[in-house]
């Protein structure tokens, strides 16, 4: 576990211009999961091959399964396929390699990596017991669907346009203006990921490219988000040319990280920051982390997590970094409070 003091800023995106322990208990053959082929995480913690543990270890009936599956062409370590390559290869495969595991409807199988991922309930040990025998699959990320932090809802108004918050006041709140020198981030597109859109209509977007991937928010309307505009602003004013691209993801770990991912990279992100994390993280390794690590190198991507904002006084379960930032390969920005 990696644990932090302090609490967390906003991952600073100028970094672009670089371009519950497991309890095992035995039961009937019908109620746990039993090691196979592939290694077996449950919320972080390692199912050893001599332990079976109970679905009722995790607190939520709904599940997050992600399936890492077996790597045949080491694209992990590959700088050699261009992102249509690896995007083209993976589509194929991992379809083709889960194709008699009969996994529920609403599987997203990625694009840039040999993962696949999934909903499920708490109750469904045949399925888990049957992919962790499966020769194709080497690690089956299991977690409870957690919520993720909240963000400031920018949805409510009218225009959804918060004009008292200028680029203005972000400089002198955050940067020195000026302090840009020759890098301008041109022919740079930063991708923001956050639990809402940014809203390309907002003032400090006049003039800039911003492109967006509209999901519907409540009542139809795009989920444009304060924290997505604020992100995406300080993008703008450290790197003035490059292109903002904008994906939402839902406010609990599901199918959209990885698809709203893949989205970024398929648009073009040289780099992708990640301003969110699990609302009480506990700092292991998930699915998403082993993700976020492999596509920095199958689709040269650079990856920028915040490392959370969960150091809460008196709570011993506090203090921990994010799954998003915990990746060998991610940039994870935080900061500690001197006292």
């Amino acid at each position: 576990m990696i644990k932090i003091k302090g609490k967390a800023l906003l991952c600073l995106v100028s970094l672009v211009l670089i371009i519950p322990s497991l309890v095992w208990s035995h039961s009937s053959k019908n109620d746990v999961i039993s090691s196979g082929l592939a290694r077996i995480i449950v919320n972080g913690e390692t199912v050893e091959e001599d332990e079976v543990t109970k679905f009722s270890l995790l607190d939520d009936e709904n599940l997050q399964v992600t399936l890492k599956m077996k790597d045949d062409e080491n694209l992990n370590t590959s700088h050699e396929k261009s992102r249509n390559e690896v995007s083209d290869y993976f589509s194929r495969q991992n379809r083709l390699k889960t194709s008699d595991l009969n996994l529920p409807t609403n599987t997203y199988f990625a694009k840039y990596g040999p993962f696949v991922t999934f909903e499920t309930v708490n109750t469904d040990f045949e399925l888990i017991n049957k992919l962790s025998k499966s020769k194709n699959v080497d690690e089956v990320y299991i977690s409870n669907r957690v919520e993720l932090a909240n963000t400031v809802d920018d949805s409510t108004s009218s225009n959804n346009i918060k004009s008292n918050i200028t680029l203005n006041d972000i400089i002198q709140k955050y940067i020195h203006a000026g302090d840009t020198g020759s890098n301008t981030g041109l022919g740079v597109s930063i991708g923001i990921l956050e639990l809402g859109l940014v809203n390309p209509s907002h003032p400090n977007f006049v003039g800039k490219n911003v492109v967006v991937n509209y999901r519907p928010g409540v009542g139809g309307v795009p989920a444009y988000n304060l924290h997505a505009n604020v992100v995406a602003s300080i993008a703008s004013i450290i790197a003035p040319g490059s292109r903002i691209l904008s994906a939402a993801i839902d406010e609990v770990i599901n199918n959209t990280v990885l698809e709203q991912t893949d989205w970024l990279i398929s648009n073009g992100a040289n780099v992708i920051n990640n301003s969110w994390g699990e609302s009480v993280p506990n700092g292991r390794y998930s699915g998403i982390s082993a993700y976020f690590d492999y596509v920095t190198v199958s689709a040269k991507v650079t990856m920028v997590a915040a490392t959370g904002n969960s150091n809460i006084p008196g709570n011993p379960n506090s203090g921990f970094v994010t799954s998003t930032a915990i990746g060998r390969n991610v940039i994870g920005v935080g900061s500690v409070v001197v006292v």
